[in-house]
């Protein structure tokens, strides 16, 4: 048989058989059926009613504001996949909200002059042949029409705005926005002058707001344009042979689309 030792065991133990007699007599005493209740149809609602506002807020507390105010952008710009020129580029636009959402702005894009590192070992190193040492020939792309500069008319679009917490008492707010530009493309070719063909620039992008008026701004562009073909026979030259002369514009007739991605990140003004 069971013997306490100490006294508060023996009453903890007739206090756990007690409970666990009063549980089983509430389980087994409840009823396992259920009654169904029916109310008149009078006294059931018919309609809904939902409040109606004057001025809906999608967002509380906005201490961000776009509605009626101008936007400077100033970015740098790396062109992923440019095969023979500069890659890295300039951006600056300048825009005006309506409303929190939408907006409208110019915007130019600059093109620092100058080689990749395949354009340039192609004009300096040239094209290997079967050995290692043997050079085949030798290409210039800076001898063919290459973009230079560009101006945009833009359509922005802001759907997305919130707040994330950095610490217990630090709050950065954050906005997503996209935009769809239209305009022209200066190619550069020599001395001649511009040579302006179209061009659609669009993309989206991310700004975290330090405070009302700045934010870091990074986001992924699309450049897409129609013009001439840089990669012609008359622009490569065999070792034994001099460059050749810069042909003119007008050589330059296979025209293809060309799709330029541009990754940049920068710094936004709200005015």
């Amino acid at each position: 048989m069971f013997r306490c030792f100490f006294p508060f065991m023996c009453l903890k133990k007739k206090k756990a058989i007690f409970s666990l007699f009063f549980f089983f007599l509430f389980v087994f005493s409840t009823p396992t059926s259920a009654k169904v209740i029916q109310f008149p149809d009078q006294e059931l609602a018919s309609e809904y009613v939902f409040p109606v506002f004057k001025k809906t807020r999608a967002v509380l507390n906005r201490k961000i504001t776009l509605s009626k105010r101008f936007e400077v952008r100033l970015s740098g710009a790396f062109r992923t996949d440019e095969p023979f020129y500069n890659p890295f580029s300039a951006l600056a636009s300048f825009s005006f909200y309506w409303n929190e959402f939408h907006g409208m702005g110019v915007s130019g894009l600059f093109f620092f002059p100058g080689y990749s590192k395949m354009g340039q070992g192609l004009k300096t190193e040239g094209i290997k042949g079967k050995s290692s040492q043997e050079v085949k020939y030798y290409f210039d792309a800076g001898l063919a029409p290459h973009p230079l500069m560009g101006v945009f008319l833009n359509y922005q679009f802001s759907p997305l705005y919130g707040k994330i917490s950095i610490t217990k008492t630090a709050v950065l707010s954050f906005a997503l926005y996209t935009f769809f530009g239209a305009g022209a493309l200066g190619l550069k070719h020599g001395n001649d002058p511009l040579h302006m063909i179209p061009a659609i620039h669009f993309g989206v992008g991310q700004r975290f707001y330090f405070n009302r008026y700045f934010a870091l701004d990074a986001g992924l562009d699309l450049l897409m344009y129609r013009g001439p073909n840089p990669v012609l026979s008359v622009l490569r030259w065999e070792p034994s042979q001099s460059a050749p002369p810069r042909p003119p514009y007008s050589e330059f007739t296979e025209q293809d689309i060309f799709l330029r991605f541009l990754a940049r990140v920068g710094l936004t003004i709200l005015l």
